[in-house]
């Protein structure tokens, strides 16, 4: 295989699984209030359950649900707050967040077509030097309306070394360190 044709092979990839996960929508692709980050190689991939409150200005009929039509009316609103608002950082700045997919979740059991919560999911690329540090920090600036959308508890994960760090971030505490100097869980 030819070096050009790398990048499209992992651009047909990434559509494909989510093409394959596109049923799953309805079948919550995580629980909400929860989220993983898993560094691999160079990169670290997310996924977070979000409560669709924490995003201002989307509910365009102001009933207090958020439907697919105003979903889809506001969604580079909803990436833009993203970008600002979800931040991984290294002793180089802040890192961007690339692919990002949103997959919005409506409960099964009420009678409104209403979003309760969007599942994001995207990747950050890392320098060579922070691919196994302990320099990297993690912030969320979204959080939702109800009191049980004030926390997120998030997994992180370290394949190189098999590290696992569980942290909650609140609202009133949204920025750590992905693995502190003490030694997180190991698998």
């Amino acid at each position: 295989m030819r070096p050009m044709q790398r990048p499209f092979s992992n651009i047909l990839f990434v559509v494909a699984l989510f093409i394959a996960t596109l049923p799953l929508a309805q079948a919550h692709l995580m629980v909400a209030q929860h989220g993983t980050l898993n560094i691999v190689k160079d990169s670290v991939f997310m996924a977070l359950s979000l409560p669709i409150s924490a995003f201002a200005g989307i509910d365009d009929d102001n009933d207090g649900n958020v439907s697919m039509i105003e979903f889809n009316n506001h969604r580079t609103t909803i990436v833009e707050s993203i970008k600002l608002h979800i931040i991984l950082s290294d002793k180089a700045g802040n890192r961007l967040l690339e692919g990002i997919m949103l997959s919005p979740v409506v409960p099964r059991n009420t009678q409104k077509e209403a979003i309760s919560q969007l599942t994001v999911m995207g990747r950050f690329v890392l320098d060579d030097a922070d691919r196994s540090s302990n320099t990297l920090k993690f912030q969320l600036g979204l959080y939702g309306e109800q009191s049980t959308e004030q926390s997120i508890e998030i997994t992180a994960t370290r394949k190189s070394d098999n590290q696992i760090h569980v942290f909650e971030l609140t609202s009133m505490d949204s920025v750590t360190k992905l693995f502190p100097d003490k030694p997180p869980v190991s698998q």
